[in-house]
């Protein structure tokens, strides 16, 4: 399992705009946004199972890309027992 909380710093105010999104094994998992600067950080929990190659990515959603302060805060992966 994955989990994290994601943003965008918060000096950005009213600036930036992104997506965030975990694949796994080159399949999506997730997808969080857009999340602009004004919003509070999101949560990510991803059941990773049967993953053997885990991807973040961030992508601009619009506007200015070089305002896009954007955070993994917290990133986690948890061994799940059968």
């Amino acid at each position: 399992r994955f989990t994290a909380q994601v943003g965008l710093h918060a000096e950005l105010g009213k600036s930036g705009s992104v997506i965030f999104e975990v694949s796994g094994n080159g399949a999506p998992l997730a997808r969080i946004g857009p999340v602009t600067g004004q919003m509070p950080s999101q949560p990510v929990d991803v059941n990773l199972g049967g993953v053997t190659n885990l991807q973040l990515t961030v992508t601009s959603a619009a506007g200015d890309v070089t305002v896009n302060y954007a955070i993994w805060a917290q990133p986690c992966l948890n061994k799940q027992t059968p």
